[in-house]
């Protein structure tokens, strides 16, 4: 399979010479690799044994580990910081830390004010999240514009879906599905079900949610890679070879 390899690069980019980031993305990419791998081989039936168990638990992983290697390239702080805390001789792997990556304020954001450009705000409302209303206006949309540009005489099913959403809601679009996404495979994990989980987790759906999470993740990542301020960018030609590769394994 090299569904894994090709996720890997349109996320990560490469990222050889960053130092600690590179280590970070060194780590996730390898997640993302691997995990890339294990939702394809579900999604084309050429592995079944387990996928209510286990095909929940590697869409969770392939959603968290893409969105942050996504917000590290567009914001490395945030990331060299964690490393750095959990790289402290004391650290408790027993403890949550209130540094660690949060879903909810690092990838999707608390509700933005009604005038994001109000002279009133006060810096700690403006969200950094990966998903919020102030990247939206900073990266996404520009990029968005930008990617549909330059990719408009290639031939692609999620191009083709991307092109069907207006400059001005992409981001929404984005947060709406990862939000999504996320609760569904989160509840495949924990344990609030008093019933078989089966009976809403069966095969169909869970490969229904691990396409989905591949397609959401590769399209956030195809337009990361045209954001101007983003980290480690691909060439046209990279972004291209890596999407036809996923697209023809696990569009079947």
């Amino acid at each position: 399979m090299k569904t894994g390899r090709n996720l890997k690069l349109l996320i990560c980019g490469k990222s050889s010479s960053l130092g600690d980031l590179s280590q970070i993305f060194l780590y996730l990419g390898s997640t993302i690799h691997f995990f890339g791998d294990k939702s394809s081989l579900y999604i084309t039936e050429k592995l079944k044994a387990n996928i209510t168990e286990y095909g929940p638990f590697i869409g969770r992983r392939l959603l968290e580990s893409a969105c942050t290697v996504l917000l590290g390239r567009i914001d490395p702080f945030r990331l060299l910081i964690i490393k750095k805390y959990q790289s402290q001789p004391n650290f408790d792997i027993g403890t949550r830390g209130k540094l660690s990556i949060q879903w909810a304020g690092d990838i999707i954001p608390a509700k933005p004010p009604a005038d994001l450009w109000s002279q009133n705000i006060d810096s700690k409302d403006v969200s950094r999240a990966l998903l919020s209303a102030y990247t939206h206006e900073l990266y996404w949309q520009y990029a968005f514009i930008a990617m549909l540009d330059d990719l408009s005489a290639e031939t692609s099913q999620w191009l083709n879906e991307l092109s069907q959403i207006p400059p001005e809601g992409i981001t929404a679009y984005f947060r709406r599905e990862a939000d999504r996404l996320f609760s569904a495979l989160s509840k495949g994990i924990h344990t609030e079900f008093v019933v078989p989980s089966t009976i809403s987790y069966d095969a169909a759906t869970v490969i229904d949610l691990l396409e989905s999470t591949l397609c959401l993740i590769t399209k956030m990542s195809i337009i990361a890679n045209y954001i101007p301020v983003s980290m480690v960018n691909l060439s046209k030609k990279e972004i291209v070879r890596s999407l036809n590769g996923i697209e023809s394994e696990v569009l079947i």
